[in-house]
């Protein structure tokens, strides 16, 4: 419970107040392969899985929640809430209204603030439906929970929250993006599948996840 609140305290710091810009999808980046496999599924439902070992080894949520990973940091520039150019996880990218999204799991909670290579920084946040075992899980370890409305809670959460304007917002801290656990299934029927982005890194996933950087001063 300290180390996520000690954690939480220092994605705040980081985000350092770089103002934010408009959020119109969550997005997933993964192999055409993947996308494929689901489409083909009678049902096209897009299952959870099991959170692996990435991010902060402390954090509650690792081997023990299951989730889909999405991003929500747009282009950095961009005025209409465009994804950023370019994936680290695969060359297609599923796009999902975030109204969609938050309208089946509201809850929000803060779980990890991690890098792996010491110069651009992540927060993770789970999104959970209220009273399913996901959400007692958040409540039961400590994981804090965030307030997407008001201004008050912009103060505990800069990085994903509503204007006043009404429309979703997210930091547009260049080094700080803001990856989703969404913790139900999705039907991705229907939903636009971009293919050939361009890719950075390695330009997929890795099998059982990336740890931190243990001598990042930042965020350890």
């Amino acid at each position: 419970m300290a180390h996520i609140a000690a954690l939480h305290r220092k994605a705040v710091d980081y985000d350092g107040d770089e103002g934010d810009a408009l959020c119109l999808y969550f997005y997933r980046n993964r192999e055409p392969e993947y996308f494929a496999k689901i489409l083909a599924k009678p049902n096209c439902l897009m299952e959870t899985a099991r959170k692996d070992n990435s991010g902060d080894p402390k954090s509650p949520i690792n081997g023990n929640l299951c989730g889909s990973f999405f991003l929500a940091s747009v282009e950095p520039g961009s005025l209409t809430g465009q994804p950023r150019s370019h994936s680290p996880f695969g060359r297609s990218r599923l796009l999902v209204p975030v109204e969609e999204m938050i309208s089946r799991a509201p809850n929000v909670y803060f779980a990890d603030f991690y890098c792996m290579r010491g110069q651009v920084h992540y927060v993770t946040l789970v999104m959970t439906r209220p009273g399913t075992h996901s959400d007692r899980f958040c409540r039961n370890r400590g994981l804090r929970r965030l307030g997407l409305r008001g201004r008050l809670n912009r103060v505990e959460n800069p990085f994903l929250f509503y204007g006043d304007d009404g429309k979703l917002r997210v930091t547009k801290s260049y080094n700080l993006q803001v990856e989703v656990f969404y913790t139900e299934d999705i039907c991705i029927r229907g939903y636009t599948i971009l293919h050939n982005i361009p890719t950075v890194g390695q330009g997929h996933t890795t099998p059982g996840g990336v740890p931190k950087n243990p001598r990042c001063r930042l965020c350890n």
